[in-house]
């Protein structure tokens, strides 16, 4: 399991030559690039708190042999150190970092006190089931990526638009019948907008018009006194509650994933909220399968967060779910791993996608299961299988 650890420096005086000891630390170990540096200290170093802007230069990061050293500046008389280890005999390498530091500060004259502090990491937020089987999955599987992307950028615009004006707004093709079907499918809400022919000024706006049918003198122009019937009017269009909740989190893919699991017998599951999305971790065959929903704005170059939670889940199956357009780079860097992925990439017959990729899975574990009996036989064991039970002759030709 991953280990994390944190020591405060304590410094009679203020540390001047930060370049100086890094410099010496960088002849044997690595340090992380730049783009990354953020990510990992958000990660492991504002918990629980909310997450805030870090600044590069207030922090340095290093990796020697699967151990990750993080050196915290922010103050000028103590040095945080941290250590984040997921692999064996890390603790030869945590007291290299530590006695390097140790001994600059000395050779410096700096007096100094090592505190280690309370590590209070939290990488994993278990999914409370009731969220998950309290969305209406129905609606949801309606959404295909082309509507979602829609939905996306109707979001982006941040506020209602009219509805003859949405395919000049959003940079997708769209037209006025897609718009309607987003609307009965309870996407999408419509709204009435009134306006004064003579000075162009809006009157009212309404949510339907019932109003108008039963009782069309009800209301009148508060500008020239006609009915709202000899005025303009104009459709206005939002994002419904629904639509709100799927732009703003990923949980109702899980809560679809759930209910698709579950309603074909399969029950051992457990959720976890992670930092690059979710993960549902499937107990159905003798080793875990997860099903990473990864956020659509995945980074590259946060491979590495893989890594880490792969091995905390100890899985070698995993099927992975995301928009993000870096999908296939991220599918291809975990195989490498020796992990088996299935990628799905889209929303559309989510529930087939998903059911035709734990068959793949399963096929996938069980060829491999009969590769490692082989390797204790003067004969192929899959062979003599093949022939005494047919049924898993596709198996092995797959």
């Amino acid at each position: 399991m991953i280990k994390y650890l944190e020591y405060r420096v304590a410094l009679n005086t203020d540390f001047i030559n930060k370049n100086e000891l890094l410099s010496i630390i960088s002849k044997f170990a690595n340090p992380v690039i730049n783009s990354i540096k953020n990510d990992i200290y958000r990660l492991f170093f504002n918990q629980p708190e909310e997450k805030r802007f870090v600044f590069n230069e207030n922090f340095e990061i290093f990796v020697k042999e699967k151990v990750l050293c993080i050196l915290d500046f922010e103050r000028s008389n103590f040095i945080k150190m941290g250590f984040v280890t997921y692999s064996e005999g890390y603790e030869k390498i945590v007291e290299m970092f530590r006695k390097v530091i140790e001994k600059y500060l000395q050779t410096k004259n700096v007096n100094f006190e090592v505190i280690e502090e309370k590590a209070d990491i939290s990488l994993f937020s278990p999914v409370d089931r009731s969220i998950l089987t309290s969305y209406d999955l129905d609606i949801f599987g309606n959404l295909t990526n082309y509507r979602y992307n829609i939905l996306k950028s109707i979001s982006s615009l941040g506020t209602k638009i009219y509805k003859k004006d949405i395919s000049k707004l959003i940079n997708i093709n769209i037209d006025i019948g897609t718009v309607e079907d987003l609307i009965r499918l309870g996407f999408l809400q419509r709204e009435y907008v009134f306006i004064c022919k003579e000075n162009g000024r809006q009157i009212i706006q309404l949510s339907n018009l019932d109003i108008l049918s039963t009782n069309p003198d009800a209301v009148k122009c508060f500008y020239c006194g006609k009915s709202l019937r000899e005025e303009s009017m104009e459709e206005i269009i939002s994002l419904s509650s629904i639509s709100n909740e799927v732009v703003r989190d990923n949980m109702w893919v899980v809560g679809m994933i759930y209910k698709i699991l579950t309603d074909n017998g399969i029950n051992e599951i457990s959720v976890d909220s992670v930092e690059i999305g979710k993960a549902i971790i499937s107990h159905h065959l003798s080793e875990p399968v997860v099903v990473f929903v990864l956020k659509e704005d995945f980074k590259i170059h946060n491979v590495f967060l893989l890594d880490i939670y792969l091995y905390n889940y100890k899985t070698k199956y995993l099927i992975m779910v995301t928009l993000s357009p870096n999908a296939s780079i991220i599918r291809d860097y975990i195989i490498q791993k020796g992990i088996k992925v299935v990628l799905i990439n889209g929303y559309e017959s989510i529930k087939d996608n998903l059911l035709n990729s734990l068959e793949e899975i399963s096929r996938m574990f069980i060829k491999d299961k009969l590769e490692n009996y082989n390797n204790y036989f003067s004969f192929r064991i899959s062979d003599l299988v093949s022939t005494e039970y047919p049924v898993f002759q596709k198996v092995e030709a797959n």
